[in-house]
């Protein structure tokens, strides 16, 4: 049995909000078994999560601040902020064994915060990246990068993976045996619910700028000329700048209007990140992809999905909306996809024995 009242320190990347939001299940179901919980991260993430649980204790963990590239040298605008990223996890790290100490933390669980770990304390790492893909101009890369990340994951007790294995997370989410880790589930925040359609299109904007703005201006467009109903979850409250013809706008969406959006849409058009997809798998929508260029992550998936006959995706160099909406009558959507919430809960109970 759970023992109640461990304390646990809650670290979350802010690389977009897709790692606060997978949180929230995993938190909840920490709250629902009795543990104490410390939430620490930075910027709009950890603002989202004081927003969604206001009675728990917060820490400032160092900002990461990653700049992203117009185009698709995602590698070489990554790597030249490595030294910067390096600096980060050391800062991070020592803040972490602070808290660890002066609140006597029993477990750090941590979703991608690579420093997040403690000497004194059980520390867990949430990831679906366990095998790092890169591009085929630095394949050659491949194997030096994942030996690094091998070694980083070592420095946990146990890793945890949001996904339900030999689905269609292939190699992205494989983990050699040598190193602790079992299988949590997709996570969401979000509830299937069946509700009249509303809207032909959803298309949700997302991710780091510039690349969300990109988006946002193409797909502003396409709906407009669609003529048919479409609503747009812009994903930022900054000051509108493109023409959206008769199409709905929404800035920034709480979780239950979202839920209800997506429900009451036929398609969803959005960026292949693996927080979304977690999120369609829960409300088993039919989806397009179009990848963010050069993250490898979100062309992997979208290509097995693609393979799959899943979700129609193309890129976002060559996309014409109404094309791809006749293309994905093809495919299947998420509807056969299983949900599994019991290994969250075996997780959980885990770690506060």
């Amino acid at each position: 049995m759970p023992e109640a009242g461990k304390r646990i320190l809650y670290c979350v990347l802010n690389w977009g909000l897709g790692h606060a939001t997978r949180s929230i299940p995993v938190i909840e179901e920490l709250l629902r078994n009795g543990a104490q919980v410390t939430l620490a991260s930075d910027g709009l993430a950890l603002k989202y999560l004081q927003e969604r649980f206001p009675g728990l204790t917060i820490h400032i963990l160092p900002a990461y601040n990653p700049v992203y590239p117009q185009g698709d040298a995602m590698v070489w605008k990554m790597g030249s902020q490595l030294p910067k990223f390096i600096k980060t996890i050391f800062k991070e790290q020592s803040e972490v064994e602070k808290i660890v100490a002066n609140e006597r933390i029993d477990v750090v669980i941590s979703d991608n915060r690579y420093g997040c770990y403690s000497s004194k304390a059980k520390s867990v790492f949430i990831t679906h990246q366990c095998y790092l893909i890169m591009p085929d101009s630095f394949k050659w890369m491949e194997p030096i990068v994942n030996r690094f990340n091998v070694r980083q994951l070592k420095r946990f007790s146990e890793i945890w993976i949001p996904a339900i294995q030999n689905t269609f997370t292939g190699k992205l989410c494989e983990l050699s045996e040598e190193i602790p880790h079992r299988y949590i589930g997709f996570l969401s925040q979000l509830d299937e619910m069946k509700l009249p359609l509303k809207y032909k299109v959803c298309v949700l904007c997302s991710g780091p700028e510039p690349q969300r703005s990109i988006f946002e201006k193409m797909m502003g467009k396409q709906i407009s000329d669609m003529g048919e109903s479409a609503i747009m979850i812009r994903g930022t409250d900054a000051k509108r700048e493109n023409d959206f013809g008769n199409a709905a706008v929404r800035d920034i969406c709480h979780a239950g209007e979202l839920n209800k959006i997506i429900a009451a849409s036929e398609f969803v058009v959005a960026r292949s990140g693996y927080s979304t997809i977690m999120d369609l798998v829960k409300l088993k929508k039919k989806a397009v992809f179009v990848p963010t260029p050069g993250q490898t992550e979100q062309e992997y998936l979208a290509g097995v999905l693609h393979e799959k006959r899943i979700a129609f995706c193309d890129s976002q160099f060559n996309f014409k909306l109404q094309d791809a909406l006749k293309k994905s009558a093809a495919y299947t959507g998420f509807k056969n996809l299983a949900w599994n919430s019991v290994l969250l809960k075996q997780a959980v109970e885990s770690v506060l024995c």
